[in-house]
């Protein structure tokens, strides 16, 4: 997901989309953050432990803070929520006024 993320990232700066490129490098620097912490000083990896419960809670714990309010990712991707939330309200809008047809929902008709 990450090659993937910063991908999208490239195109959302190329395009001077801040309201995605925002949300992208938080997205980004939170992922980075996470394969970084379990790394041995050499820069190897370290494997999971077997078992994982308690880092399993951490992870939960991580989702949880990262999902608040006033935290970094939701405050970067909050505003890519609500301007695809406006862009559902307004077609279903559409579509419940009638002003919705068959050429609205299928493009190229």
């Amino acid at each position: 997901m990450l090659p993937d993320l910063q991908y999208a990232l490239l195109l959302a700066k190329a395009t001077n989309n801040n309201i995605t490129a925002i949300c992208y490098q938080a997205w980004i620097e939170m992922i980075q953050v996470r394969a970084t912490a379990v790394k041995s000083q050499d820069g190897t990896d370290i494997p999971i432990p077997d078992p994982h419960l308690l880092t399993d809670f951490e992870r939960m714990v991580e989702l949880r803070n990262a999902l608040q309010p006033d935290s970094k990712f939701m405050t970067s991707c909050s505003p890519v929520a609500n301007l695809i939330k406006q862009d559902v309200i307004s077609f279903m809008g559409k579509v419940i006024s009638g002003g919705a047809g068959l050429a609205t929902l299928v493009p190229g008709l």
